[in-house]
């Protein structure tokens, strides 16, 4: 695998991608407390090895009482989180530990925020090159919050981690481990965001696995069966169709598979908003297979 397949967010990531994950609006005043207390965490995260012990107290602190302030903010629990971050920066994993498992107690009404917490206690392992607890909490993230963003991703992380360690025998087992666990999902929850996320989750093992045809079609599926935008928005469509070309020309060497794919879809939905972008691809696809141009990935 010559790529990461999934890569562990830093623990420094920017304040203002969280806070967009949980769609915070019309609160300013505590969000201008927060950004004066991530002010003075962005001053620590610089060169964390010069700064007084009181220095990062006071930080946890001033995070730990914004968090009882503003209870009713849905900043409260970001909040939270922070605190258990400063603890990473400083390299006292065991504290940061104890809050994350604090916030799994407090917030168990909000998946995404204990499932946060959870994949933060495996990268606190991680910073402590901890594989095997680290294993554990994805494996304890993959049991407790399944249909999370992290959740999703969990089982294809753990292949991950062993493919990155050397042990590709090990890795290979995860990932069929994630294909049942993710049609396990969908045999069990059977909404449609469910299955839409679990069959993306699985392209990725085939590909992973080199299962081309396999991956293949199951973003034919995809594409065929989920073409709303709420489902299929640009982003996403963009990468299936990439992955769709890559797969087909490149590895499968056939320029027939993704012209029958699109002209299926374009058939089936004339109306649909990418379309027109496909019809542009099918004859650029034909174009390719005329002058029988060989396009090959390393």
């Amino acid at each position: 695998m010559k790529k990461s397949i999934i890569i562990y967010l830093s623990i420094l990531i920017s304040v203002f991608i969280v806070l967009s994950l949980f769609d915070i609006r019309g609160e300013y005043s505590a969000e201008k407390a927060m950004w004066q207390i991530n002010q003075k965490f962005g001053r620590i995260t610089k060169d964390p090895d010069s700064i007084p012990e009181a220095e990062f107290k006071s930080v946890i602190k001033n995070y730990l009482a914004f968090k009882n302030k503003y209870s009713y903010s849905k900043l409260a629990p970001i909040a939270h989180l922070l605190a258990a971050r400063v603890y990473l920066v400083k390299k006292d994993y065991v504290k940061a530990r104890g809050v994350y498992e604090e916030i799994v107690k407090t917030y168990k009404s909000n998946p995404n925020i204990c499932a946060q917490a959870i994949f933060e206690i495996g990268e606190s392992y991680n910073r402590e090159n901890n594989f095997q607890n680290m294993v554990a909490a994805l494996k304890r993230l993959i049991k407790e919050y399944p249909l999370t963003d992290l959740g999703f991703q969990a089982p294809i992380s753990l292949a991950e981690l062993c493919i990155k360690k050397g042990d590709l025998e090990l890795g290979q087992q995860y990932l069929n481990e994630a294909i049942f666990h993710y049609n396990a999902l969908i045999l069990k929850y059977k909404e449609p965001f469910v299955v839409f996320n679990a069959k993306r989750s699985a392209v990725i093992c085939y590909m992973a696995l080199k299962q081309w045809n396999k991956a293949l079609d199951i973003l034919n599926e995809i594409l065929m069966k989920f073409p709303e935008t709420k489902y299929l928005n640009p982003q996403r469509a963009d990468k299936i169709i990439s992955s769709i070309n890559m797969i087909a020309i490149t590895k499968l060497k056939n320029y027939d598979l993704p012209i029958g794919i699109y002209q299926d879809f374009v058939n089936k939905y004339p109306k649909h908003p990418y379309s027109n972008a496909l019809e542009a691809m099918i004859k650029s696809l034909k174009l390719l297979k005329e002058k029988n141009v060989d396009l090959t990935t390393k």
